[in-house]
């Protein structure tokens, strides 16, 4: 149930935020066929809705939400796996920072490499929007034409290369539950859950912006060869970043950092807000109990209490069971 909940929230978001994708895209890639004179964010989306319909904005939905599906099913439901069974967390109920990043990577790795199809098919078929009416292909064709010549391995080429950046972004779980933690040490914030969210969502939005934009330019430049390019410009992904860096230096490392954000801090805002609110009512409907409450406090060990909750999201009778063996762990539901 944690996979369904954390692909839920994540295709809900994705739905409100595609079209922020799709102006990011035709920045970074489609310079272009009517986009020689972008003046930024805005006028390009604008120029993509007056030539191609409101409509085009949401080019590309499919396979985006196939791959959020998959990559944010595996990545928020791993770590709230972990989460639930207080492996996340120090005994005092705290977020253990090193244990978080290695929950957010066990996930955000497996759900980066298996969502790694969609995310080919997505950019292979925006590149094919530029060309002429005769050698466009669609999703279908596109996916027909790399089994046929690749073979199943095809649709993981360039997999690997997306995964250093699945590792940057494993600060966006960590950084959310670090901010969420210290936001409601404060009264004002504890007593408003959702803003509190907002607030941390927000924060950890930036984190991964920052962190990622050099990794997404590099991911974006080497999708762009990974099938249908028959120059290999660059052979792998510190080859790419290398020549990146010989021909102009840092700065287009984080030249399309703006952009980025206006696409990560909407999807990770509207993410991670939809992803509590379905857990809360997965909570309410199944008798489940959260262990990121503010109700766990620390007690002394070898304490005895009811309904203990340091496995929380089990139910009840699962930690009746487990009562007594986990009263030295040090917390409790009150």
């Amino acid at each position: 149930m944690e996979f369904l909940i954390g692909g839920l929230a994540a295709t809900s978001a994705g739905v409100l935020t595609n079209p922020l994708e799709v102006v990011k895209h035709h920045m970074e890639v489609s310079k272009k066929a009517n986009f020689e004179h972008q003046k930024g964010f805005l006028h390009t989306g604008y120029q993509v809705a007056k030539r191609d319909g409101l409509k085009s904005l949401q080019k590309g939905l499919s396979p985006a939400l196939g791959a959020h599906l998959v990559s944010y099913g595996m990545k928020l439901g791993t770590y709230e796996f972990l989460a639930n069974r207080g492996l996340t967390y120090y005994e005092s109920g705290e977020v253990c920072v090193p244990k978080s990043i290695l929950a957010s990577t066990c996930g955000g790795l497996m759900g980066q490499y298996f969502s790694n199809p969609f995310y080919l098919l997505k950019t292979k078929h925006a590149e094919h929007q530029h060309l002429n009416p005769r050698d466009y292909l669609s999703y279908a064709q596109i996916a027909k034409k790399i089994y046929q010549e690749h073979g199943i391995r095809g649709f993981f080429r360039g997999a690997t290369t997306s995964l250093p950046r699945a590792l940057i972004g494993t600060s966006q779980l960590t950084s959310f539950a670090v901010a969420k933690e210290t936001l409601n040490k404060f009264d004002m914030f504890a007593q408003q859950p959702f803003f509190t969210t907002v607030l941390a969502a927000a924060a950890a939005g930036m984190v991964l912006s920052v962190a990622m934009t050099p990794f997404d330019l590099v991911l974006t430049k080497m999708y762009k060869q990974a099938i249908f390019s028959d120059k290999q410009k660059y052979s792998g992904y510190l080859d790419c970043m290398f020549k990146i860096y010989l021909k102009k230096g840092l700065k287009p490392f984080y030249k399309g950092m703006g952009p980025l954000y206006l696409k990560l801090g909407p999807h990770t805002v509207l993410c991670l807000v939809f992803w509590e609110e379905l857990k809360d009512v997965y909570r309410k409907n199944t008798k489940t109990v959260d262990y990121n409450s503010k109700t766990y406090k620390p007690v002394p060990s070898n304490s005895f209490y009811e309904n203990i909750g340091f496995l929380s999201g089990t139910h009840d009778d699962y930690f009746n069971q487990k009562m007594e063996s986990e009263s030295k762990l040090g917390v409790y539901w009150n």
